[in-house]
């Protein structure tokens, strides 16, 4: 089953300032999003070459957004009324959704999902994708599925020449094993990026390259 990186999800109160202090300190072109309608939530983003992106998420309409059924906009209400900013999810790109699905019902890992989602960019074009969340004490990353394959999902005008080269997130060995089938190691190789496995950790946090 292929994984990469597909996006990097921050938390942010003000998506455009939190984008805009990153681009300033990093030196990486940021875009405007949209809008997730049904879910009361806007973003922006920042491409790089190795096929991934950072997303800024934020709430624009905090009804919609309490009402969500989507587990990612259910923890971002929940650390942002904590006053929590900053990485909040990680995404792992597939393009065997279905495989994955069917083996957490094998496998009796409890998972929500597929969930579609959809948004408008800011020129009017539609994208669409599907996700799926398995479950944990802690939150794990989520699958995400582009309708018409991450190539054409997104611009290539904006892909800034960096690349993330590494994520660290804080969940065991044994867990990303058993619910994504990789290797029980505290570095993997994604199709895109390097994953570190640091249990002592109580953040996930990324490096630029």
């Amino acid at each position: 089953m292929m994984l990469a990186l597909d996006h990097i999800v921050i938390g942010a109160k003000n998506p455009e300032q939190a984008a805009k202090d990153f681009s300033s300190k990093y030196h990486v072109e940021i875009v405007p999003g949209g809008e997730h309608k049904n879910w009361g939530t806007h973003n922006y983003l920042a491409y790089f070459a190795n096929d991934c992106y950072i997303e800024w998420l934020g709430v624009f309409d905090k009804k919609l957004a309490e009402k969500a059924n989507n587990p990612l906009i259910v923890q971002l209400v929940h650390e942002l009324e904590q006053d929590k900013e900053g990485v909040v999810q990680i995404a792992f790109r597939t393009n065997d959704m279905e495989d994955f699905h069917a083996y957490f019902q094998q496998a009796s890992i409890p998972a929500i999902g597929p969930i579609l989602g959809r948004r408008e960019k800011p020129d009017g074009t539609p994208l669409a994708w599907k996700m799926l969340f398995p479950q944990a004490d802690d939150p794990m990353p989520f699958l995400i599925e582009w309708e018409k394959g991450y190539e054409k999902s997104h611009p290539t005008s904006f892909i800034n020449e960096q690349i993330i080269e590494q994520v660290n997130i804080h969940l065991t060995n044994q867990l990303l094993s058993t619910y994504y089938k990789l290797p029980a190691k505290s570095k993997l190789s994604l199709a895109n990026t390097t994953l570190y496995i640091e249990e002592s950790h109580s953040t996930w946090s990324f490096t630029l390259h």
